[in-house]
Protein backbone atom coordinates (compact mmCIF):
# COMPACT_ATOMS: atom_id res chain seq x y z
CA UNK A 1 0.00 0.00 0.00
CA UNK A 2 1.80 3.14 -1.08
CA UNK A 3 2.25 6.34 1.26
CA UNK A 4 -0.38 8.29 -0.32
CA UNK A 5 -3.42 5.61 -0.14
CA UNK A 6 -2.22 5.49 3.61
CA UNK A 7 -2.93 9.51 4.19
CA UNK A 8 -5.86 9.25 2.31
CA UNK A 9 -7.23 6.50 4.20
CA UNK A 10 -6.37 8.72 6.78
CA UNK A 11 -8.36 11.99 5.81
CA UNK A 12 -11.07 9.60 5.28
CA UNK A 13 -11.54 8.50 8.71
CA UNK A 14 -10.41 11.83 10.39
CA UNK A 15 -13.52 13.61 8.15
CA UNK A 16 -16.02 10.52 9.43
CA UNK A 17 -14.97 10.69 13.14
CA UNK A 18 -14.15 14.54 13.45
CA UNK A 19 -16.23 16.49 10.91
CA UNK A 20 -19.42 17.24 11.96
CA UNK A 21 -21.39 14.68 9.74
CA UNK A 22 -24.49 14.03 12.32
CA UNK A 23 -26.85 16.53 11.23
CA UNK A 24 -27.21 14.74 7.70
CA UNK A 25 -27.62 11.07 9.52
CA UNK A 26 -29.95 12.76 12.31
CA UNK A 27 -32.21 14.34 8.69
CA UNK A 28 -32.55 11.31 7.02
CA UNK A 29 -33.09 8.96 10.09
CA UNK A 30 -37.17 10.08 11.10
CA UNK A 31 -37.54 8.97 7.26
CA UNK A 32 -35.68 5.92 6.89
CA UNK A 33 -37.01 4.89 10.73
CA UNK A 34 -40.48 5.89 9.46
CA UNK A 35 -40.33 3.88 6.14
CA UNK A 36 -38.90 1.31 7.87
CA UNK A 37 -41.81 0.06 9.73
CA UNK A 38 -44.28 1.09 7.13
CA UNK A 39 -42.87 -0.87 3.93
CA UNK A 40 -46.00 -2.98 3.79
CA UNK A 41 -47.77 0.12 2.99
CA UNK A 42 -45.72 2.64 1.39
CA UNK A 43 -43.85 3.02 -2.16
CA UNK A 44 -39.99 3.78 -1.44
CA UNK A 45 -40.06 6.66 -3.87
CA UNK A 46 -42.55 8.30 -1.16
CA UNK A 47 -38.87 8.60 1.27
CA UNK A 48 -37.14 11.24 -1.47
CA UNK A 49 -38.73 14.27 -1.42
CA UNK A 50 -38.98 14.48 2.18
CA UNK A 51 -35.69 13.85 2.64
CA UNK A 52 -34.44 16.25 0.46
CA UNK A 53 -36.49 18.72 1.52
CA UNK A 54 -35.28 18.26 5.35
CA UNK A 55 -31.25 18.03 3.97
CA UNK A 56 -32.36 21.32 2.62
CA UNK A 57 -33.21 22.52 5.59
CA UNK A 58 -30.84 21.02 7.88
CA UNK A 59 -27.61 22.17 5.64
CA UNK A 60 -29.21 26.15 5.65
CA UNK A 61 -29.75 25.89 9.18
CA UNK A 62 -26.34 25.00 10.13
CA UNK A 63 -24.44 27.12 7.77
CA UNK A 64 -26.43 30.16 9.08
CA UNK A 65 -25.59 28.73 13.18
CA UNK A 66 -22.29 28.78 12.11
CA UNK A 67 -22.11 32.04 10.82
CA UNK A 68 -23.45 33.64 13.77
CA UNK A 69 -22.13 31.01 15.93
CA UNK A 70 -18.30 30.96 14.32
CA UNK A 71 -18.28 27.34 15.50
CA UNK A 72 -18.91 24.65 13.42
CA UNK A 73 -19.13 21.98 15.94
CA UNK A 74 -21.38 24.01 18.14
CA UNK A 75 -23.91 25.10 15.29
CA UNK A 76 -23.69 21.65 14.16
CA UNK A 77 -24.66 20.28 17.53
CA UNK A 78 -27.61 22.71 17.91
CA UNK A 79 -28.68 21.85 14.47
CA UNK A 80 -28.96 17.93 15.19
CA UNK A 81 -30.52 18.58 19.15
CA UNK A 82 -33.06 20.58 16.99
CA UNK A 83 -33.71 17.78 14.50
CA UNK A 84 -33.88 15.53 17.56
CA UNK A 85 -36.52 17.47 19.43
CA UNK A 86 -38.59 18.37 15.95
CA UNK A 87 -39.11 14.38 15.22
CA UNK A 88 -39.11 13.12 18.16
CA UNK A 89 -41.73 14.66 20.24
CA UNK A 90 -44.26 12.87 18.48
CA UNK A 91 -42.91 9.27 19.43
CA UNK A 92 -43.23 10.75 23.20
CA UNK A 93 -46.41 11.63 23.13
CA UNK A 94 -47.68 7.90 21.74
CA UNK A 95 -45.00 6.50 24.63
CA UNK A 96 -47.18 8.63 27.52
CA UNK A 97 -50.11 8.10 25.48
CA UNK A 98 -51.64 5.24 27.65
CA UNK A 99 -50.13 6.77 30.75
CA UNK A 100 -52.17 8.89 33.79
CA UNK A 101 -50.64 10.50 36.33
CA UNK A 102 -52.77 12.88 38.00
CA UNK A 103 -51.44 15.54 40.08
CA UNK A 104 -54.10 17.79 41.79
CA UNK A 105 -56.64 16.30 38.95
CA UNK A 106 -54.65 17.30 36.41
CA UNK A 107 -52.74 14.17 34.09
CA UNK A 108 -49.21 16.07 33.98
CA UNK A 109 -49.04 13.52 30.74
CA UNK A 110 -51.52 15.54 29.16
CA UNK A 111 -51.10 16.24 25.62
CA UNK A 112 -50.83 20.19 26.00
CA UNK A 113 -48.88 19.60 28.94
CA UNK A 114 -46.14 17.38 27.05
CA UNK A 115 -46.09 20.19 24.67
CA UNK A 116 -45.65 22.68 27.12
CA UNK A 117 -42.66 20.96 28.94
CA UNK A 118 -41.08 19.64 25.93
CA UNK A 119 -40.91 23.38 24.40
CA UNK A 120 -39.80 24.60 27.40
CA UNK A 121 -37.20 21.58 27.45
CA UNK A 122 -35.90 22.38 24.39
CA UNK A 123 -35.57 26.27 24.85
CA UNK A 124 -33.49 25.19 27.66
CA UNK A 125 -31.14 23.09 26.32
CA UNK A 126 -31.00 25.78 23.36
CA UNK A 127 -29.80 29.04 25.93
CA UNK A 128 -27.56 26.53 27.17
CA UNK A 129 -26.20 25.72 24.64
CA UNK A 130 -25.56 28.94 23.61
CA UNK A 131 -23.88 29.91 26.80
CA UNK A 132 -21.78 27.46 26.84
CA UNK A 133 -18.01 28.03 25.98
CA UNK A 134 -17.20 24.69 24.58
CA UNK A 135 -16.32 24.01 20.99
CA UNK A 136 -18.16 20.71 21.23
CA UNK A 137 -15.28 19.61 18.78
CA UNK A 138 -14.96 16.34 21.29
CA UNK A 139 -18.45 14.92 21.09
CA UNK A 140 -18.52 15.29 17.53
CA UNK A 141 -17.18 11.75 16.62
CA UNK A 142 -19.11 10.01 19.01
CA UNK A 143 -22.88 11.98 17.57
CA UNK A 144 -21.59 10.71 14.34
CA UNK A 145 -21.14 7.21 15.03
CA UNK A 146 -24.46 6.89 17.00
CA UNK A 147 -26.15 8.81 14.24
CA UNK A 148 -24.91 6.57 11.25
CA UNK A 149 -25.52 3.31 13.69
CA UNK A 150 -29.10 4.71 13.79
CA UNK A 151 -29.41 5.00 10.04
CA UNK A 152 -27.36 2.04 8.96
CA UNK A 153 -29.78 0.15 11.05
CA UNK A 154 -32.92 1.38 9.46
CA UNK A 155 -31.67 0.46 6.02
CA UNK A 156 -30.22 -2.83 6.66
CA UNK A 157 -34.04 -3.57 8.19
CA UNK A 158 -35.12 -1.94 4.54
CA UNK A 159 -32.69 -4.04 2.45
CA UNK A 160 -33.45 -7.24 4.67
CA UNK A 161 -37.01 -6.62 4.13
CA UNK A 162 -36.37 -6.19 0.29
CA UNK A 163 -34.36 -9.44 0.23
CA UNK A 164 -36.78 -11.77 2.25
CA UNK A 165 -39.95 -10.40 0.66
CA UNK A 166 -38.60 -10.41 -2.97
CA UNK A 167 -38.79 -6.83 -3.93
CA UNK A 168 -39.28 -3.36 -2.51
CA UNK A 169 -42.09 -1.10 -4.42
CA UNK A 170 -40.64 1.98 -6.02
CA UNK A 171 -43.89 3.38 -7.11
CA UNK A 172 -47.06 3.19 -8.91
CA UNK A 173 -44.78 3.81 -12.48
CA UNK A 174 -43.79 0.13 -12.08
CA UNK A 175 -47.10 -1.10 -12.78
CA UNK A 176 -47.41 -2.41 -16.29
CA UNK A 177 -49.18 -0.22 -19.16
CA UNK A 178 -52.34 -1.63 -20.15
CA UNK A 179 -51.90 -3.67 -23.23
CA UNK A 180 -54.71 -4.92 -24.02
CA UNK A 181 -56.83 -2.68 -24.35
CA UNK A 182 -59.31 -2.00 -27.54
CA UNK A 183 -59.61 1.25 -28.55
CA UNK A 184 -62.53 3.90 -27.56
CA UNK A 185 -65.68 2.67 -29.27
CA UNK A 186 -67.77 5.34 -29.96
CA UNK A 187 -69.76 4.91 -26.38
CA UNK A 188 -72.31 7.76 -26.76
CA UNK A 189 -74.32 6.53 -29.37
CA UNK A 190 -75.34 3.41 -28.14
CA UNK A 191 -76.68 5.73 -25.04
CA UNK A 192 -74.74 3.62 -22.62
CA UNK A 193 -75.37 4.42 -18.57
CA UNK A 194 -72.63 6.29 -16.59
CA UNK A 195 -71.53 3.52 -13.89
CA UNK A 196 -70.63 4.93 -10.07
CA UNK A 197 -68.83 3.00 -7.66
CA UNK A 198 -69.23 4.63 -4.51
CA UNK A 199 -67.19 3.40 -1.19
CA UNK A 200 -68.37 4.89 1.58
CA UNK A 201 -65.54 4.02 3.72
CA UNK A 202 -66.09 2.42 6.73
CA UNK A 203 -69.91 2.40 6.84
CA UNK A 204 -71.76 -0.02 9.45
CA UNK A 205 -75.02 -2.58 8.44
CA UNK A 206 -77.76 -1.61 9.53
CA UNK A 207 -78.38 -4.18 12.11
CA UNK A 208 -74.77 -2.95 13.38
CA UNK A 209 -75.33 0.15 13.91
CA UNK A 210 -78.83 -0.49 15.94
CA UNK A 211 -76.42 -3.41 18.01
CA UNK A 212 -73.57 -1.69 18.65
CA UNK A 213 -74.08 2.17 18.46
CA UNK A 214 -78.00 2.26 19.14
CA UNK A 215 -77.97 4.38 16.32
CA UNK A 216 -81.67 3.45 13.44
CA UNK A 217 -80.47 4.12 10.31
CA UNK A 218 -83.98 3.14 8.37
CA UNK A 219 -84.82 6.92 7.36
CA UNK A 220 -81.45 6.62 4.98
CA UNK A 221 -82.05 3.00 4.12
CA UNK A 222 -86.51 3.48 3.37
CA UNK A 223 -84.39 6.65 1.15
CA UNK A 224 -82.49 4.25 -0.64
CA UNK A 225 -85.54 1.87 -1.55
CA UNK A 226 -87.85 4.61 -2.42
CA UNK A 227 -85.31 5.76 -5.27
CA UNK A 228 -85.03 2.68 -6.36
CA UNK A 229 -82.09 1.21 -4.67
CA UNK A 230 -81.70 -2.20 -4.42
CA UNK A 231 -80.78 -2.49 -1.02
CA UNK A 232 -78.65 -6.44 0.21
CA UNK A 233 -79.65 -6.62 3.42
CA UNK A 234 -77.41 -9.49 4.65
CA UNK A 235 -74.25 -8.76 2.66
CA UNK A 236 -70.49 -8.60 4.25
CA UNK A 237 -67.41 -7.87 2.99
CA UNK A 238 -65.17 -10.30 0.78
CA UNK A 239 -62.08 -9.49 2.67
CA UNK A 240 -61.22 -7.13 5.87
CA UNK A 241 -59.16 -4.31 4.86
CA UNK A 242 -59.74 -1.81 1.95
CA UNK A 243 -56.97 -2.66 0.11
CA UNK A 244 -57.90 -6.28 -0.29
CA UNK A 245 -61.66 -5.66 -0.10
CA UNK A 246 -61.28 -3.32 -3.20
CA UNK A 247 -58.78 -5.98 -4.88
CA UNK A 248 -61.65 -8.25 -4.76
CA UNK A 249 -64.59 -6.26 -5.60
CA UNK A 250 -62.50 -4.43 -8.99
CA UNK A 251 -61.33 -7.56 -10.28
CA UNK A 252 -64.55 -9.54 -9.85
CA UNK A 253 -62.58 -12.37 -8.30
CA UNK A 254 -61.28 -13.65 -5.18
CA UNK A 255 -57.60 -13.25 -4.06
CA UNK A 256 -56.66 -16.94 -3.97
CA UNK A 257 -54.26 -16.85 -6.44
CA UNK A 258 -52.32 -13.76 -5.48
CA UNK A 259 -52.32 -15.25 -1.81
CA UNK A 260 -50.11 -17.96 -3.46
CA UNK A 261 -47.83 -15.53 -4.52
CA UNK A 262 -48.00 -13.20 -1.62
CA UNK A 263 -48.92 -15.54 1.21
CA UNK A 264 -45.67 -14.94 3.10
CA UNK A 265 -45.47 -11.17 2.52
CA UNK A 266 -46.55 -8.30 4.60
CA UNK A 267 -46.25 -5.68 2.19
CA UNK A 268 -49.79 -4.05 1.50
CA UNK A 269 -48.39 -2.14 -1.65
CA UNK A 270 -47.92 -5.28 -3.52
CA UNK A 271 -51.61 -5.73 -3.91
CA UNK A 272 -52.11 -1.64 -5.18
CA UNK A 273 -51.90 -2.73 -8.48
CA UNK A 274 -55.08 -4.70 -8.40
CA UNK A 275 -56.66 -1.58 -7.44
CA UNK A 276 -55.00 0.37 -10.22
CA UNK A 277 -55.24 -2.12 -13.52
CA UNK A 278 -58.63 -3.33 -12.38
CA UNK A 279 -61.07 -5.66 -14.74
CA UNK A 280 -63.55 -3.65 -14.36
CA UNK A 281 -61.37 -0.73 -15.18
CA UNK A 282 -60.13 -2.79 -18.32
CA UNK A 283 -64.03 -3.97 -19.25
CA UNK A 284 -65.29 -0.59 -19.06
CA UNK A 285 -62.86 0.78 -20.98
CA UNK A 286 -62.71 -1.33 -23.57
CA UNK A 287 -66.80 -0.52 -24.43
CA UNK A 288 -66.04 3.09 -24.75
CA UNK A 289 -66.41 4.26 -21.23
CA UNK A 290 -64.27 7.13 -20.21
CA UNK A 291 -62.75 6.08 -16.47
CA UNK A 292 -62.95 8.98 -13.80
CA UNK A 293 -61.00 8.48 -10.42
CA UNK A 294 -61.89 10.59 -7.47
CA UNK A 295 -59.40 9.72 -4.53
CA UNK A 296 -58.65 10.48 -1.09
CA UNK A 297 -56.04 11.21 0.84
CA UNK A 298 -55.67 7.16 1.07
CA UNK A 299 -52.16 6.61 -1.29
CA UNK A 300 -53.44 3.49 -2.69
CA UNK A 301 -56.59 5.37 -4.41
CA UNK A 302 -55.20 8.78 -4.18
CA UNK A 303 -54.86 8.83 -7.76
CA UNK A 304 -54.98 5.81 -10.51
CA UNK A 305 -52.54 6.37 -13.68
CA UNK A 306 -54.73 3.95 -16.02
CA UNK A 307 -57.78 6.46 -15.29
CA UNK A 308 -59.03 9.24 -18.01
CA UNK A 309 -59.13 11.69 -15.44
CA UNK A 310 -58.31 11.97 -11.80
CA UNK A 311 -59.87 14.29 -9.60
CA UNK A 312 -58.79 14.54 -5.95
CA UNK A 313 -58.83 18.19 -3.49
CA UNK A 314 -55.40 16.72 -2.07
CA UNK A 315 -53.94 17.07 -5.60
CA UNK A 316 -51.59 14.25 -7.60
CA UNK A 317 -48.29 14.42 -5.51
CA UNK A 318 -46.17 16.39 -3.07
CA UNK A 319 -48.15 15.25 0.18
CA UNK A 320 -48.51 12.03 0.24
CA UNK A 321 -50.03 9.79 2.91
CA UNK A 322 -46.10 8.54 4.27
CA UNK A 323 -45.36 12.95 4.14
CA UNK A 324 -48.68 13.48 6.65
CA UNK A 325 -47.63 10.77 8.73
CA UNK A 326 -44.06 11.74 8.83
CA UNK A 327 -45.71 15.22 10.02
CA UNK A 328 -47.49 13.09 12.83
CA UNK A 329 -44.32 12.60 14.32
CA UNK A 330 -42.99 16.40 14.69
CA UNK A 331 -43.14 18.96 17.23
CA UNK A 332 -45.17 21.09 15.01
CA UNK A 333 -48.10 18.77 14.08
CA UNK A 334 -49.89 19.81 17.18
CA UNK A 335 -50.49 23.08 16.71
CA UNK A 336 -51.32 22.36 12.58
CA UNK A 337 -53.69 20.41 14.09
CA UNK A 338 -55.43 22.44 16.35
CA UNK A 339 -55.61 24.95 14.03
CA UNK A 340 -58.99 25.22 12.26
CA UNK A 341 -57.28 25.15 8.54
CA UNK A 342 -56.19 21.63 9.62
CA UNK A 343 -59.61 20.54 9.74
CA UNK A 344 -60.94 22.57 7.05
CA UNK A 345 -58.49 20.90 4.57
CA UNK A 346 -59.89 17.77 5.47
CA UNK A 347 -64.15 18.70 5.45
CA UNK A 348 -63.39 21.03 2.30
CA UNK A 349 -61.68 17.20 0.95
CA UNK A 350 -65.06 15.65 1.36
CA UNK A 351 -67.06 19.03 0.16
CA UNK A 352 -65.07 19.06 -3.09
CA UNK A 353 -65.74 15.57 -3.64
CA UNK A 354 -69.31 15.62 -3.18
CA UNK A 355 -69.53 18.41 -5.69
CA UNK A 356 -67.11 17.61 -8.32
CA UNK A 357 -69.43 13.94 -8.11
CA UNK A 358 -72.80 15.98 -8.94
CA UNK A 359 -70.75 18.34 -11.48
CA UNK A 360 -69.27 14.85 -13.41
CA UNK A 361 -73.25 13.82 -13.72
CA UNK A 362 -74.19 16.66 -16.18
CA UNK A 363 -71.30 16.34 -18.67
CA UNK A 364 -72.21 13.71 -21.49
CA UNK A 365 -71.18 10.42 -22.91
CA UNK A 366 -70.93 7.18 -20.58
CA UNK A 367 -67.83 6.83 -17.83
CA UNK A 368 -67.34 4.65 -14.96
CA UNK A 369 -66.41 6.96 -11.90
CA UNK A 370 -64.78 5.39 -8.78
CA UNK A 371 -64.87 7.50 -5.87
CA UNK A 372 -63.54 6.37 -2.36
CA UNK A 373 -65.00 8.73 -0.06
CA UNK A 374 -63.20 8.21 3.53
CA UNK A 375 -66.61 8.70 5.47
CA UNK A 376 -67.54 8.11 8.38
CA UNK A 377 -64.23 7.07 8.54
CA UNK A 378 -62.13 9.24 10.94
CA UNK A 379 -60.93 11.67 11.28
CA UNK A 380 -63.89 13.18 12.67
CA UNK A 381 -64.62 16.64 11.15
CA UNK A 382 -68.97 16.77 11.03
CA UNK A 383 -71.55 17.10 13.04
CA UNK A 384 -75.00 15.52 13.07
CA UNK A 385 -76.02 18.41 10.75
CA UNK A 386 -72.98 18.86 8.70
CA UNK A 387 -71.84 21.87 10.60
CA UNK A 388 -67.63 22.00 11.01
CA UNK A 389 -66.04 20.16 14.12
CA UNK A 390 -62.25 20.71 14.76
CA UNK A 391 -62.30 18.55 17.83
CA UNK A 392 -59.33 15.50 18.89
CA UNK A 393 -61.58 12.20 19.39
CA UNK A 394 -59.55 9.58 20.66
CA UNK A 395 -59.77 6.53 19.06
CA UNK A 396 -61.73 3.52 20.77
CA UNK A 397 -63.78 5.48 23.01
CA UNK A 398 -67.56 6.04 24.19
CA UNK A 399 -66.54 9.97 22.89
CA UNK A 400 -65.86 7.79 19.09
CA UNK A 401 -69.01 5.69 18.97
CA UNK A 402 -70.88 9.85 19.20
CA UNK A 403 -68.72 11.36 16.78
CA UNK A 404 -68.54 8.25 14.11
CA UNK A 405 -72.84 8.41 14.69
CA UNK A 406 -72.75 12.14 14.07
CA UNK A 407 -70.20 11.42 10.95
CA UNK A 408 -72.31 9.01 9.75
CA UNK A 409 -75.83 11.18 9.76
CA UNK A 410 -73.80 13.82 7.52
CA UNK A 411 -72.90 11.66 5.51
CA UNK A 412 -76.73 10.40 5.11
CA UNK A 413 -77.55 13.91 4.25
CA UNK A 414 -74.90 14.64 1.79
CA UNK A 415 -75.19 10.92 -0.13
CA UNK A 416 -79.27 11.71 -0.69
CA UNK A 417 -78.34 15.12 -2.05
CA UNK A 418 -76.17 13.93 -4.56
CA UNK A 419 -77.92 10.29 -5.43
CA UNK A 420 -80.66 12.81 -6.19
CA UNK A 421 -78.20 15.32 -8.26
CA UNK A 422 -76.98 12.38 -10.10
CA UNK A 423 -79.75 10.63 -10.92
CA UNK A 424 -81.92 13.72 -12.32
CA UNK A 425 -78.89 15.02 -14.20
CA UNK A 426 -78.12 11.62 -15.94
CA UNK A 427 -79.93 10.82 -19.65
CA UNK A 428 -79.79 7.64 -19.75
CA UNK A 429 -80.59 6.83 -15.96
CA UNK A 430 -76.75 6.05 -14.19
CA UNK A 431 -75.98 2.38 -12.47
CA UNK A 432 -74.96 3.27 -8.98
CA UNK A 433 -72.91 0.71 -6.76
CA UNK A 434 -73.68 2.36 -2.78
CA UNK A 435 -71.25 0.38 -0.67
CA UNK A 436 -68.87 0.09 2.37
CA UNK A 437 -65.24 -1.67 1.78
CA UNK A 438 -65.58 -2.71 5.62
CA UNK A 439 -67.36 -1.81 8.63
CA UNK A 440 -65.91 -0.02 12.04
CA UNK A 441 -63.54 -1.80 14.60
CA UNK A 442 -65.27 -2.11 17.69
CA UNK A 443 -64.15 -2.41 21.43
CA UNK A 444 -62.37 -5.87 20.50
CA UNK A 445 -59.69 -4.29 18.67
CA UNK A 446 -58.64 -1.54 21.35
CA UNK A 447 -58.76 1.34 19.82
CA UNK A 448 -57.22 0.47 16.54
CA UNK A 449 -57.72 -0.94 13.28
CA UNK A 450 -56.33 -4.42 13.42
CA UNK A 451 -52.92 -4.09 14.49
CA UNK A 452 -51.54 -5.80 17.17
CA UNK A 453 -53.96 -8.36 17.60
CA UNK A 454 -54.67 -11.83 16.59
CA UNK A 455 -57.82 -11.86 14.54
CA UNK A 456 -58.74 -15.60 15.35
CA UNK A 457 -59.21 -14.44 18.82
CA UNK A 458 -62.03 -11.93 17.81
CA UNK A 459 -65.40 -13.10 18.92
CA UNK A 460 -68.07 -14.07 15.90
CA UNK A 461 -69.39 -10.39 17.35
CA UNK A 462 -66.53 -8.27 16.98
CA UNK A 463 -66.42 -10.06 13.38
CA UNK A 464 -69.32 -9.93 12.46
CA UNK A 465 -69.39 -5.92 13.38
CA UNK A 466 -66.56 -5.37 11.10
CA UNK A 467 -66.99 -7.59 7.99
CA UNK A 468 -70.95 -6.74 7.67
CA UNK A 469 -71.64 -3.83 5.19
CA UNK A 470 -73.98 -1.45 3.47
CA UNK A 471 -74.48 -2.39 0.01
CA UNK A 472 -76.95 -1.20 -1.91
CA UNK A 473 -77.74 -1.33 -6.37
CA UNK A 474 -79.32 1.28 -8.56
CA UNK A 475 -79.96 -0.39 -11.51
CA UNK A 476 -82.40 1.01 -14.33
CA UNK A 477 -84.59 -0.14 -16.46
CA UNK A 478 -84.31 -3.50 -15.68
CA UNK A 479 -85.55 -5.97 -13.31
CA UNK A 480 -83.53 -6.47 -9.86
CA UNK A 481 -84.57 -10.45 -9.75
CA UNK A 482 -81.03 -11.33 -9.76
CA UNK A 483 -79.94 -9.25 -7.09
CA UNK A 484 -80.37 -11.18 -3.55
CA UNK A 485 -79.94 -10.09 0.23
CA UNK A 486 -76.58 -12.06 0.62
CA UNK A 487 -74.68 -10.61 -2.55
CA UNK A 488 -71.12 -9.63 -1.92
CA UNK A 489 -68.84 -6.95 -3.80
CA UNK A 490 -67.11 -9.82 -5.71
CA UNK A 491 -70.21 -10.62 -7.60
CA UNK A 492 -71.73 -6.76 -7.93
CA UNK A 493 -70.02 -5.85 -11.07
CA UNK A 494 -70.21 -9.87 -12.43
CA UNK A 495 -74.05 -9.38 -12.15
CA UNK A 496 -74.01 -5.92 -14.14
CA UNK A 497 -71.96 -6.72 -17.25
CA UNK A 498 -74.37 -10.18 -17.22
CA UNK A 499 -77.46 -7.59 -17.41
CA UNK A 500 -76.38 -4.36 -19.36
CA UNK A 501 -73.40 -6.28 -21.41
CA UNK A 502 -74.97 -9.77 -21.94
CA UNK A 503 -71.16 -10.99 -20.33
CA UNK A 504 -71.48 -14.64 -19.27
CA UNK A 505 -69.35 -14.24 -16.11
CA UNK A 506 -70.41 -17.27 -13.61
CA UNK A 507 -71.58 -15.81 -10.08
CA UNK A 508 -69.46 -17.03 -7.54
CA UNK A 509 -70.17 -18.48 -4.18
CA UNK A 510 -70.18 -15.57 -1.38
CA UNK A 511 -67.38 -15.66 0.63
CA UNK A 512 -66.03 -13.72 3.70
CA UNK A 513 -62.40 -14.09 4.50
CA UNK A 514 -60.70 -12.51 7.71
CA UNK A 515 -57.26 -12.93 8.41
CA UNK A 516 -54.80 -13.93 11.16
CA UNK A 517 -53.52 -11.03 11.20
CA UNK A 518 -51.95 -7.52 9.93
CA UNK A 519 -48.95 -8.60 9.34
CA UNK A 520 -50.25 -11.69 7.30
CA UNK A 521 -52.82 -10.17 4.90
CA UNK A 522 -52.25 -12.67 2.40
CA UNK A 523 -53.13 -16.11 4.50
CA UNK A 524 -57.13 -15.52 3.97
CA UNK A 525 -59.55 -17.78 6.80
CA UNK A 526 -62.82 -18.59 5.21
CA UNK A 527 -65.32 -17.32 8.04
CA UNK A 528 -68.92 -17.75 5.69
CA UNK A 529 -70.55 -20.10 8.33
CA UNK A 530 -69.06 -18.78 11.14
CA UNK A 531 -71.13 -15.41 9.98
CA UNK A 532 -73.88 -17.09 8.42
CA UNK A 533 -75.08 -18.89 11.21
CA UNK A 534 -78.18 -17.87 13.03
Amino acid sequence: MTKLTKIGRFRLINLITKFPLHPIFIAIYPVVFLYSHNIKEVYINSIFLPIFVILLITSLATIVLSYFLKNLHKASFLTSFLLVSFFSYGHVVSFFGGVKLEIMRVNIFNDYILLDFWIALTFIIIFFTLRSRKGFRNITPSINIISAFLVLFSVANIVISGLTTGSIIFSRSNLTEISNLQPKKDAESKNLPSVYYIILDRYADEEILKEDFNFDNTNFIDFLQKTGFYVARDSYTNYPKTFLSLAASLNMEYLDELSKNYKDKNEWSLMYEHIYNHKVLRYLNSKGYEVVHFGDWWEPTRINKYADKNINYYGTGVMDEFANKLIETTLIFPIIKQDPTWYDKVRNGHLFKFDGLAKISTTKGPKFIFAHVILPHEPYVFGANCEPVNKKVKLGTPEEKVAYINQLKCTNKKVKVLISQIINNSNPKPMIILQSDEGPFDEEFRGGVGGKIDWAKLSTKSLRSHLKILNAYYLPETENSNLYPTITPVNSFRLIFNRYFDANFETLPDKIFMIPSMDKPYIYIDVTNKLREK
